[in-house]
């Protein structure tokens, strides 16, 4: 049996250094590809019903929240309040794939406020305020564009630090991986 010569080994530790970094390189790529184009898009709120300033004939049995994918939230608080300031929410809010509801009994004529935060599963946080009406004579809701601000909480364009941070760690990572793989080995 015989045994490589040390000239051998040196000759090939680099080599075998390269394939290491270059292996963990193309791992470390696949996995930002995956954080970033792989991941399945976050649930955003789409829509109310009643929509904001909406008028109605008839008072409506629930309220929902219609979101873009399934919501799965952590915490949420939805009030319907209404014209004497008495709450008309009845019964625990119902999550049913894309669709929140709460159950309603909105008896009286006038202006209803419909108060919603919500923590979605990925921690991003959903709130607003909705106003609508019942009643045929009734005045339409008050300052519909403000409520349509607040219906989409302003947070559906932050954006996420955990994210930008493990970007950032995997990009330093890749410039050591790129610099360890082009710099020449030292034989002494």
């Amino acid at each position: 049996m015989q045994l490589p010569s040390a000239a051998g080994m040196i000759s090939a530790l680099p080599t075998r250094r390269r394939l290491l970094f270059g292996g963990a390189g193309v791992a470390l790529m696949l996995l930002v590809a995956y954080l970033v184009f792989g991941a399945p898009a976050p649930a955003r709120l789409q829509a109310v019903e009643p929509a904001d300033g909406t008028v109605l004939i008839a008072a409506p049995a629930q309220v929902a929240l219609r979101f873009t994918a399934a919501p799965q939230p952590r915490t949420m608080h939805i009030t319907v309040v209404g014209p004497g300031g008495a709450d008309v929410t009845r019964g625990e809010p119902v999550v049913d794939d894309v669709l929140i509801t709460v159950p309603v009994t909105a008896e009286h004529p006038g202006r209803y406020r419909v108060g919603f935060h919500l923590e979605l599963g990925d921690g991003a946080p959903v709130s607003g305020l909705v106003t609508f009406t019942v009643g045929s004579g009734a005045q339409p809701a008050a300052d519909p564009v403000e409520a349509a601000g607040a219906a989409h909480g302003g947070h559906h364009m932050e954006r996420d630090t955990s994210t930008l941070v493990l970007v950032s760690i995997d990009l330093a990572l890749m410039v050591g991986v790129v610099w360890l793989l082009t710099r020449r080995s030292r034989v002494r």
